[in-house]
């Protein structure tokens, strides 16, 4: 459970909808701004499914491979294409897989080794939001797949962050740059290396913040950009979370000011040493940028769980009415070709008939009379 702090909503100028900075000591929320309000969590659903790994596994040596089952139930447009059927890897090696480079097929792999099937793996993560402490999150996938009905809030994302970050493996794992595959009874070389989705950890990124150790990403059409991060620095620990933001830098962007906020108005002992006005927030050098971007709230994308599902109903009547108008106009386009088919066939028939009415000998005489008859008038 956290406890609640003075809320800056605004004051921050966040391009995310929702966020949360917590200390995770005492489970004091330092800022928050729809905090409670759910949104889609995208691939940041990877850091809850580790975490129930974590509880439930008894042996992180143990082996398990990837199945056909746990490869169609993936999208196909977020594949993991450096992973084959048939692959056997520790679950601690497909933890790093699924964290680090935000493997999908991988937590499907975990949800199998844990629960026998996806669907009660999915049972296990509402089961276990209950006894978290999670106000206002479902889950229907373990890898953070859109479905309307797979959400939660920026407080709930901070809670899982905090439980994940006592596992020191889960720890280890979210800090590393990259992770060099290794080699498999399917894939017998070592020649994998994926690196983090977490460019705060990069130092070859302008987005680079050194404090930053962690957590995971995620990103998608409906739910936006996502970022659970973690950071320490003078021996203060903070957990951020941003959640829809308007563009895939602007999570990093929000982090930064999260945590240089929590940094300078907060201590790691005390409640609060807070400040009544929140100084702008400098660019020190660690996050290689010119101007960190502020938005206006009436710029702020506004994916909430409940507005992209009156979207999706909106979308959805609106291609209904198009499909509608579409399908008039193929029928009024098939008509007319036959309804000018009509008139052809019948045309040929008249025009021969005059035709033939002008070759018949007596019309041929009764014109050359008239002919003569009118030089005579002449």
């Amino acid at each position: 459970m956290l406890i609640s702090a003075t809320t800056y909503a605004d004051e921050l100028g966040l391009a995310s909808y929702a966020a949360i900075l917590v200390r995770p000591e005492d489970s004091r929320v330092l800022y928050e701004k729809h905090s409670t309000t759910d949104m889609y969590p995208a691939s940041t659903t990877k850091l809850y499914t580790a975490l129930l790994v974590m509880e439930n596994c008894k042996n992180l040596q143990d082996k398990t491979k990837v199945s056909w089952n746990a490869i169609v139930n993936v999208p196909d447009e977020h594949e993991t294409p450096y992973i084959y059927c048939g692959e056997e890897f520790t679950i601690e090696e497909f933890l790093n897989i699924m964290l680090v480079p935000s493997g999908n097929l991988i937590a499907n792999v975990m949800a199998e080794y844990i629960s026998g099937s996806i669907p009660k793996f999915v049972d296990l993560m509402n089961e276990r939001s209950k006894t978290l402490g999670l106000i206002n999150s479902h889950w229907v996938n373990p890898m953070g797949w859109f479905d309307s009905n797979h959400y939660t809030c920026a407080h709930d994302m901070a809670i899982i962050a905090q439980e994940a970050m006592k596992h020191d493996l889960i720890r280890k794992i979210v800090a590393k740059k990259g992770y060099s595959i290794p080699a498999s009874n399917v894939h017998p070389y070592n020649d994998r290396y994926v690196r983090t989705t977490n460019y705060m950890m990069r130092e070859d990124s302008h987005l680079y913040y050194s404090p930053v150790q962690g957590i995971k990403t995620g990103t998608g059409t409906v739910a936006g950009c996502n970022f659970v991060g973690y950071a320490e620095k003078d021996g203060m620990k903070l957990i951020s979370v941003a959640l829809a933001s308007t563009w895939k830098d602007a999570r990093f962007y929000d982090t930064k000011k999260l945590m240089e906020y929590g940094f300078a108005n907060y201590d790691g002992y005390g409640i609060t040493t807070c400040r009544a006005d929140i100084p702008t927030i400098p660019n020190n050098g660690e996050m290689r940028e010119q101007n960190i971007p502020t938005v206006k709230p009436e710029d702020q994308r506004t994916y909430t769980v409940s507005q992209a599902r009156a979207a999706a109903e909106a979308k959805e009547k609106a291609d209904a009415e198009a499909k509608a108008q579409e399908d008039a106009s193929k029928v009024n386009q098939e008509a007319k070709p036959q309804a000018q088919e009509n008139v052809e066939a019948a045309n040929p028939v008249v025009e021969t008939q005059n035709n033939n009415e002008a070759e018949k000998p007596e019309n041929k005489v009764v014109t050359d009379k008239k002919k003569k008859k009118s030089k005579v008038k002449k």
